[in-house]
């Protein structure tokens, strides 16, 4: 790989300027010259407008005319993020203080009432942002589950998708009090209201039906665990697949950090908002799923963001 030390340093520099100076969320909430943009925010004019124009060249930016305001892309993660741009901005000035310390900005792996609290505002978006991805997941995986338990389900966004191509499908929704509100409210958004059913509790310990559901889906699960719980918690939910039914483990499994720029990013991302969560690859999945007397296969998705994959394993 190409570095252009001069050229990133500088595109560095001038995007954490933007980050820490609110220009960036200033592009999505208005559409402004730069001295406009410069006096809302407490900007030097000059600087605002030679920091734009680099942010246009690296399509964080679209400029018409005198004006600047948001390029589409930037627009569409202050839509899909939760706590928007903002949230992003406050996220990412954390990491010099990462860096040096360790400490996240927020710890959304923490206890149960902890994750009850930071998962309920942000289904809802993790839902849209998801969307596409699921739709994509459904037909590749096919076939005909009747029972489908959707662990960790958050918006149920991944396993009400595979509902919808079968209407014999039922899906049971297994996640904390609070954030199964969000789970029966796109169930009835998608028509299936119906056929769901809920499991309140912590993943890790509630009581469970042994082999009673065709499908087991852990769906942007296991990167808030370490690997040790992360494989326990894989062979925990292969005890409730059914014989030659599946497990389904969805996350950012294509690649590795140090082969991806976009996986490295996600990791200090992830980072930055748990304590011990961490990019687990497909291969680790792979082994957790084969310990578990799992078949495994890998299905890779095109569609939604960063190199989602997931690992489909049959169960003898």
């Amino acid at each position: 790989m190409n570095f252009d030390a001069h050229q990133e340093l500088g595109r560095s520099a001038a995007l954490a300027a933007a980050i820490e100076s609110g220009l960036l969320a200033s592009l999505c909430r208005r559409s402004d010259s730069p001295a406009g943009h410069a006096r809302v925010l407490g900007l030097d004019a000059r600087a605002t407008a030679l920091v734009l124009d680099l942010l246009v060249a690296v399509g964080a930016a679209h400029r018409s005319g005198d004006l600047y305001e948001a390029a589409p892309a930037l627009r569409a993660a202050d839509r899909s993020s939760p706590g928007g741009i903002e949230f992003l901005e406050t996220l990412w000035r954390q990491v010099p203080t990462f860096l040096r310390t360790g400490e996240p900005l927020v710890r959304m792996d923490g206890d149960a009432e902890a994750r009850e609290a930071a998962y309920s505002p942000t289904v809802a978006k993790l839902a849209v942002l998801f969307s596409d991805a699921a739709t994509e997941l459904a037909a590749a995986i096919g076939g005909s589950p009747r029972t489908i338990l959707d662990v960790g389900a958050g918006s149920g966004v991944w396993s009400l998708q595979m509902a919808r191509r079968d209407p014999s499908a039922r899906v049971t929704g297994l996640d904390l009090p609070g954030v199964l509100d969000r789970f029966h409210e796109h169930a009835q958004q998608l028509g299936l209201a119906d056929r769901v059913s809920v499991i309140a509790g912590d993943f890790h310990d509630v009581e469970v039906p042994e082999a009673a559901f065709d499908r087991v889906v852990l769906a942007n699960v296991v990167h808030l665990e370490p690997s040790d719980r992360a494989a326990r918690l894989v062979a925990r939910a292969r005890g409730w697949v059914r014989p030659g039914g599946e497990l389904v483990v969805v996350d950012a499994l294509q690649k590795v950090p140090s082969e991806d720029v976009g996986i490295a990013v996600y990791a200090i991302h992830l980072s930055l908002r748990t304590g011990s969560g961490r990019v687990h690859g497909r291969e680790e999945v792979e082994a957790w799923a084969r310990a578990a007397g799992l078949s495994p296969r890998f299905v890779p998705l095109y569609a939604g963001p960063g190199k989602l994959g997931a690992v489909v394993a049959t169960a003898p």
